[in-house]
C-alpha cells in the first residue's frame, strides 16, 4: 500500500508500492484519492508525483498500456470510461499548476482549489463505478 510524505524540497513523494490492477477499479480510484488528499493537505507545487502520471497514478498503473494500445491507452481505466478522453483530459487534474519556482499564494491557492476538484471528480467516478 502506497503512503505519502513531503521530502525536504517540499516535493510530494510516494513510499511504497500501489496494490492495484485493471480488476480493481474501485481500489485503483481509493488510491488515487488517496493521492490527491495527500496533495490538496500539502499543497505541493511540482510534486514528482504529479509530474509524470504514467508511473504516479494507481490507475495509469493499473489501466494505462502506451506500448500494446498506444492509440487507445488508457482503454479499460475509469476515468476514460466516463469522460471519453484519455490522459484524464478535461479533468481538474490538468487544472493543477505544475512549475518549479517558488509557489506564490495564489498558485498555491489555485492548487489547493484543483486538488479539491479532483477529489471531488475522483468521488464521483467510485460513485459511478458503485451505482
Amino acid at each position: 500500500m502506497a503512503s505519502y510524505s513531503v521530502d525536504g524540497k517540499g516535493y510530494l513523494v510516494r513510499k511504497g508500492a500501489y496494490m492495484v490492477s485493471s480488476n480493481d477499479s474501485v481500489g485503483a480510484i481509493n488510491e488515487a484519492i488517496k493521492k490527491w488528499r495527500a496533495i490538496h493537505r500539502h499543497a505541493v507545487m511540482e510534486a514528482k508525483i504529479v509530474r509524470r502520471p504514467g508511473d504516479c497514478c494507481a490507475l495509469c498503473v493499473a489501466f494505462k498500456d502506451e506500448k500494446d494500445r498506444p492509440f487507445d491507452p488508457c482503454q479499460g481505466c475509469p476515468v476514460k470510461e466516463l469522460t471519453g478522453e484519455s490522459d484524464c483530459h478535461y479533468t481538474p487534474f490538468w487544472k493543477y499548476p505544475k512549475f518549479r519556482v517558488r509557489p506564490t499564494m495564489e498558485l498555491v491557492t489555485r492548487a489547493e482549489r484543483a486538488a479539491a476538484a479532483e477529489i471531488l471528480f475522483l468521488q464521483a467516478v467510485r460513485a459511478f463505478l458503485t451505482g
